[in-house]
């Protein structure tokens, strides 16, 4: 693809249409929760993943087996929560709900109760260019019957990973490099 100004013309539109504020609000999806991670590069390179059911599935496997069968709506929700939000996701709803008999429901919603600048109003709109999806994915029965695990989450795409490189090229490489520096 020609580039113009540096920059491949289909960002340049993105950037133009988008404008700033919205734009404030993707580099915040980018680099949420980058201090606190340990690998936030590596979080953000594969942030596209969680649009894939297989990989939600590993991550929800994980939370499972880490509860060790106890199988506590509200600390489920937390720890799936952890698994996931980062460098370029933030979860949406998360639900855990189960029971025999009497039903039990936890659900959390994310990017609510993180705020500004992480409102449909700021999230949307970079879904219709393809750079940012809100994938959901249901987990049914599974730890025995009636258990069942929800979530979705925002988070970048392939191509706004490469946006991201393009618009944040500076706070990208200072996170590899970060990263780096950590690993070593």
């Amino acid at each position: 693809m020609a580039r113009e100004d540096g920059m491949i013309p289909e960002f340049v539109r993105y950037r133009r249409e988008l404008g700033e504020e919205k734009i404030a609000a993707f580099e915040a999806l980018c680099f949420h929760l980058a201090k606190e991670v340990a690998k936030p590069y590596t979080a953000l390179l594969n942030a596209w993943r969680l649009e894939y059911l297989e990989h939600a599935q590993e991550i929800a496997d994980r939370v499972l087996d880490a509860a060790n069968g106890n199988f506590d709506s509200v600390a489920l929700t937390n720890a799936l929560v952890a698994s996931v939000e980062g460098p370029g996701v933030i979860p949406g709803l998360v639900e855990v709900s189960h029971g025999t008999g009497e039903w039990s429901v936890w659900s959390r919603n994310i990017y609510l109760e993180r705020g500004e600048p992480f409102t449909l109003d700021n999230l949307i709109p970079f879904c219709s260019y393809g750079i940012v999806r809100d994938p959901e994915h249901f987990f049914f029965d599974v730890r025995g019957t009636e258990t069942q695990l929800m979530f979705n989450c925002f988070h970048v795409t392939k191509s706004g990973l490469e946006f991201a490189r393009e618009i944040f090229q500076e706070r990208v490489e200072k996170l590899r490099k970060a990263e780096g520096a950590r690993n070593e």
